[in-house]
């Protein structure tokens, strides 16, 4: 059983890292992986179909997958080229979640059980959800659940008609081509009149036609929509539908490529899977001529990184590599114990090529919003953790690096749900050189706190619990846990300095007491207690430990706290769910400290201890 177990442990790591690998294939005759890897130019930023696609239903069911007609899971891409290409048949898929009773009773839901539900639903109740909003306070703290859910699905209204109507007008006509025609006919024909007659009766019906058009195209301009036109190659920029049917005025004709989207719609609705396969290849042919134009290659490798995931499948793999410690130690297994470390070791570089590929795609450092900075201080930790795994192979390192690991990889999931990680970047926040010192230098002080907090956890856990926990080890841990709050210490008073600099420099002053400074300099202050209260023989091993677990509350204040306060240059909005968990975790350090501090000796497991 001993020998076997190893074995186990890898076939069983290497099926999830198989699995996450393994393409995924959508259920339609049509190429969704070829649409999915379109080009456009949304939110500020070029990105592939897929990518707005993944957001789009991030927000609308807090999923990156969607639910067809049938309830079943399918790829988001694949919901996307229904409802762009044709709108009225996406209509029964149930999207959008809504969890408060007080809506479900807005858009008379039938079954107040029911999570989910289609566009066709809610649609017919759209006026009484405008009036609602009206309602609603403008500030997010004034807000009540009810309301925010309520402003939350009007906006998402909103995004999934735009979404719908991004390449396809909604048009009259049998197809969508022969409508665009008919509208450069009409401009045609109505600028014949003019330059004949020199007028037109405002009831002519040439006029009446361009009129009609031009309202109808005109609704649809929306500085927020897809843009997927490329103009005049070595402009860079970039025309929507309305745009582009609008710009097509003054040019005399439409663009091409909006040409070939109606010839993609109409295809598509005649189920015509050869010529809507070779439309798709003139397509992608006409973003090849202007690749010079926007950065092909980062919309490719961002298209490459959404088919792998890498951050939930090294989640998947902490998580194992944690069950594997547990086993390890449980059958004293120290064979076990490497293959643990190179399992760990594979989630860490899967992480790290997740990271990379993120800055690539971005051209910035790793750390430009609260998502990325979960991304990086999970990163930084379990680097820490791995190093301290290679010196001490006592599987401490490998077994905290998971846990932290999974935890902020976890809030960097439920962070996604906001929409676009890698959105256009904040004016304060647009400098290269301040991001990759001060922001990435706190995040390693952040990495560096936590991991010293959760080694200290550790050291009750395996001091209570188990017998594990002998004069050898112990030492082992204080050592460990001294020599990570020195390397916060560092980390964070250099970093607090380098963010005063960048203070000087964009608001003219380098200190003013505000929330987030405050949350960094009290890391310092904390960290540097720490030591000194070792080193001047105030505590001993446990109150040592005690003191690390609660530089796990001041860094979470830090962190997540003083971005919900709702003052000061810092605050990113309050979040009522986000708060709860910040509670709900501080409240478990508190307690964690609590059981370690007096749990009576003679009661503790490792009796050496």
């Amino acid at each position: 059983m001993k020998k076997t177990l190893p074995i186990l442990f890898v076939v069983v790591a290497v099926l999830i890292l198989a699995r996450g690998l393994m393409p995924k294939h959508a259920d339609s005759l049509f190429p969704v992986k070829s649409f999915s890897e379109i080009p456009v130019l949304e939110g500020g930023r070029y990105k592939p179909l897929d990518s707005v696609a993944r957001t789009s239903m991030l927000l609308f069911r807090s999923k990156q997958t969607a639910l067809n007609a049938a309830g079943e899971k399918i790829p988001a891409v694949q919901w996307l080229m229904q409802l762009t290409l044709q709108p009225n048949t996406a209509s029964d898929y149930p999207i959008f979640l809504i969890n408060h009773e007080d809506v479900k009773e807005l858009i008379a839901a039938k079954d107040l059980n029911q999570k989910f539900f289609s566009y066709g639903e809610i649609v017919p109740h759209v006026q009484k959800i405008q009036e609602q909003v009206q309602t609603i306070p403008q500030e997010s703290a004034l807000q009540d659940a009810a309301q925010r859910e309520t402003l939350k699905l009007f906006n998402n209204l909103i995004l999934y008609q735009r979404l719908a109507f991004s390449f396809r007008a909604p048009v009259l006509q049998d197809t969508v081509e022969g409508e665009y025609l008919a509208f450069m006919g009409s401009l045609r024909a109505a600028a014949s009149k003019i330059s004949e007659g020199g007028e037109v009766a405002p009831d002519d019906s040439v006029m009446g036609k361009v009129s009609s058009y031009m309202r109808t195209f005109g609704n649809l301009s929306d500085e927020r929509s897809i843009k997927f036109v490329p103009t005049k190659p070595g402009t860079g920029h970039w025309l929507n539908l309305s745009e582009s049917l609008m710009g097509s005025l003054q040019m005399g004709q439409l663009p091409k490529m909006t040409i070939l989207y109606a010839q993609l719609a109409d295809t598509y609705g005649a189920g015509n899977v050869d010529q809507f396969e070779a439309t798709l290849s003139d397509i992608h042919a006409g973003y090849s001529a202007v690749a010079a134009d926007f950065p092909s290659r980062k919309v490719y490798a961002e298209s490459v990184v959404n088919g792998i995931q890498p951050f939930a499948l090294a989640m998947a793999l902490y998580v194992w590599v944690f069950i594997g410690i547990m086993v390890a130690w449980l059958l004293l297994d120290d064979r076990m114990l490497k293959w643990v470390f190179w399992i760990a070791l594979v989630a860490f570089l899967l992480h790290t090529s997740g990271l990379m590929a993120r800055m690539v795609i971005q051209g910035r450092p790793p750390v430009t919003n609260l998502y990325s900075s979960a991304i990086f201080v999970g990163w930084g930790a379990v680097a820490l953790g791995m190093i301290l795994e290679r010196i001490f192979r006592n599987g401490i390192g490998a077994a905290v690096s998971s846990i932290i690991g999974f935890m902020t990889l976890i809030i960097a999931n439920h962070l996604m749900a906001s929409g676009d990680t890698m959105e256009m970047m904040r004016a304060v926040l647009d400098s290269n050189f301040w991001l990759a010192t001060h922001v990435v230098t706190v995040s390693m002080g952040y990495s560096s706190t936590y991991l010293a907090g959760f080694l200290a956890i550790l050291y009750f856990i395996l001091g209570i619990a188990t017998p594990k926990l002998d004069s050898n080890l112990k030492k082992s841990l204080v050592r460990m846990v001294y020599g990570i709050v020195c390397f916060s210490l560092f980390f964070s008073f250099i970093g607090t300095v380098l963010g005063g600099i960048w203070a000087d420099q964009s608001w003219g002053r380098f200190w003013g007491w505000d929330p987030k400074e405050n949350g960094a300099l009290m890391i310092v202050i904390w960290n540097a207690l720490v030591l000194h209260a070792k080193r001047g023989g105030v505590v001993r091993s446990t109150g040592f430990m005690n003191l690390a677990i609660f530089g796990n509350v001041i860094t979470s204040w830090s962190w997540f706290g003083t971005n919900m306060l709702g003052v000061g240059l810092h605050s990113y909005g309050f979040m009522s769910s986000a708060f709860f968990w910040l509670m709900l975790f501080c409240a478990s350090q508190v307690l964690i400290m609590l059981i370690g501090g007096y749990f009576p000796r003679s009661k503790w497991r490792s009796k050496s201890a």
